[in-house]
């Protein structure tokens, strides 16, 4: 009765390790896979009070991707040539996100990064429950980037070892908007250096978004306070 309760253990102990052994392997290929995947690459948007001049200039790329670039890539999702990181740092106002559970109920979301020496980013993301008028809370991650060649693509990590895939896939050229994506575009974030955004602005964001290959329909706008 021994031999058979031995070769049992022995048995279980082989399955969990090997079963470790491939988790580790699953997480490190992708971190490899988010960091290497053939996402198309960009120009940083021009600001609105440039789009005119950028609109009628035959040699600038267009504001945003056309008809022909999805057909030529379909399922890429498209991020930014290059992101400065020390002028990305600061604060920035969540203006429209898709829903998603873990922001269920919350408003008058604001994101800050703070770049440290060693390489990582310190986020501190705050909000309310329910309303404007709730006690704001906050909750803590780090970010490291993924893709040093653009700086577009980072990993956000609030609870170890799960972390979560931060792409900027569009970008003021003056910093006063993002929009942060992931590659199978169930998540989108809408940030602003202000509480509030242009219209006009907000309208380019969403086409440029729609040629992205994101349904903006399910964009929901985030309520703010004018000021925090």
């Amino acid at each position: 009765m021994q031999k058979p309760r031995r070769a049992a253990f022995l048995a279980i102990v082989i399955i969990v390790a090997a079963a470790t052994v491939s988790c580790a392997l699953c997480d490190s290929s992708q971190e490899r896979r988010s960091a290497q995947v053939p996402s198309r690459v960009i120009p940083n948007r021009p600001s609105v009070h440039e789009a005119h001049v950028v609109s009628n200039d035959p040699n600038r790329s267009p504001t945003f991707m056309t008809e022909d670039d999805r057909s030529n890539e379909p399922g890429t999702l498209w991020t930014v040539s290059s992101v400065d990181l020390e002028r990305y740092m600061g604060r920035w106002y969540e203006i429209g996100r898709f829903p998603n559970p873990y922001q269920k109920g919350i408003v008058g979301v604001i994101a800050e990064y703070e770049l440290q020496d060693d390489g990582e980013i310190l986020v501190r993301n705050y909000g309310r429950s329910g309303s404007l008028d709730a006690e704001l809370t906050v909750s803590k991650a780090k970010a490291w980037v993924a893709d040093k060649s653009t700086n577009a693509k980072w990993f956000v990590q609030f609870i170890w070892p799960f972390k979560a895939d931060y792409w900027i896939i569009d970008l003021d050229q003056s910093y006063q908007y993002a929009v942060v994506g992931q590659p199978d575009r169930q998540r989108l974030w809408i940030l602003s250096r202000q509480p509030t955004i242009a219209e006009a602005t907000l309208n380019q964001i969403y086409r440029r978004l729609h040629a992205n290959g994101y349904d903006t329909s399910r964009i929901e706008l985030t309520p703010q306070r004018r000021a925090d």
